[in-house]
This record gives C-alpha cells, sequence and structure tokens, in this order.
C-alpha cells in the first residue's frame, strides 16, 4: 500500500491511489476487534479474519505477565 501510494504522489496517476485504496478496504476487517489488536491473518476475497490458535495463548501469556508487572 505504501508503493502504491509513494507511486500516486511521484505521478499523479489515480490509479495507484485507487488500488491503494482497494487494499485499504479489504484490509479494514483485520482491525474489527474487540482488543483493537488487528488479527494476523485476513482472506482478501471474503473479508473474513482469524488468528491461530498459538497467537491466543502468546496473547493471554502477555496480558498475564502485564497484570504482574
Amino acid at each position: 500500500m505504501g508503493g502504491l501510494l509513494s507511486a500516486y504522489d511521484l505521478s499523479g496517476d489515480n490509479v495507484f491511489l485507487e488500488k491503494a485504496r482497494d487494499i485499504a478496504d479489504k484490509l479494514l476487517p483485520a482491525w474489527n476487534t474487540p482488543s483493537g489488536i488487528p488479527y494476523n491473518r485476513i482472506n482478501l476475497a471474503s473479508g473474513s479474519t482469524n488468528n491461530p490458535a498459538w497467537a491466543r495463548v502468546c496473547f493471554l501469556i502477555i496480558m498475564l505477565l502485564h497484570l504482574f508487572i
């Protein structure tokens, strides 16, 4: 997305801006989480998001450590 925005800035061609907006719209569901921390997997075709099981365990460990520090 950053490369597309840079290309738009250099060229002024709206196709780069439209593609960057399209990618941003497809990535937006990843941030629709209760914690605000984005999901790390997103299906760009369907917009479905999830985290692998190990990510949930790591998140819980980090949250527990945060409580005790």
